[in-house]
């Protein structure tokens, strides 16, 4: 009831879970600082491919108006599930496996915040693993080593299982990551979900 209450009185949210059948349910919550429910779900990202929504929900589960999302897959293999229950470990439960080289680019329109800003979340693949997130002109890069969160919200890390991108402004977001060298030849950058959080 309390993580109820919470994600009630977060800040104006819009959520994106990656995954290939297994959808997170309106009800799982999940997310580092703005733990929300109704993510959107991103299925069966490929190579090469767009996977675009056209029905996009916010926290609430109501319908935002006017956006669009397309995400088209760069260098890895499809998107997967592997293990999860319950909300925080759902949104981890499903990613997709980026490698190195050509990006996995984000377009969306109609975004409703005047300013916002935008997590990404990647699972764990040890500390010589990790990936490179792009906004604009600004880069982020986060490697695992730290685990994944929990069901019940904690655990999260920002700089290892989310990185935070602050005060973005514009209708029209354009964002893209890949995988960058950390020690392990095989350059791997699990992805999971992303969020737009609205700043007031």
């Amino acid at each position: 009831a309390k993580a109820v209450r919470a994600a009630e009185t977060a800040p104006n949210t819009i959520s994106f879970n990656i995954c290939k059948d297994v959808e997170m349910r309106p009800s799982d919550l999940a997310g580092a600082e703005s733990r929300v429910g109704n993510w959107n779900n991103i299925k069966d990202l490929q190579k090469g491919t767009s996977v675009t929504l056209g029905k996009v929900l916010d926290k609430s589960g109501a319908v935002v108006p006017g956006m669009k999302v397309a995400m088209k897959g760069g260098n890895g293999a499809r998107s997967f599930d592997g293990w999860g229950e319950i909300n925080d470990e759902m949104m981890f439960r499903g990613l997709y496996d980026q490698f190195d080289g050509e990006p996995t680019t984000i377009e969306i329109t109609g975004v409703p915040y005047a300013k916002y800003d935008v997590y990404f979340y990647r699972g764990d693949d040890g500390e010589q693993r990790a990936g490179k997130f792009k906004i604009g002109d600004v880069e982020r890069v986060i490697k695992g080593g730290r685990g994944n969160p929990c069901a019940d919200g904690t655990e999260y890390a920002e700089g290892f299982n989310f990185t935070k991108f602050e005060n973005i402004t514009g209708a029209v977001l354009k964002a893209s990551f890949t995988a960058t060298f950390a020690g392990d030849k095989a350059q791997r950058n699990k992805v999971v979900g992303f969020q737009i959080v609205e700043r007031k």
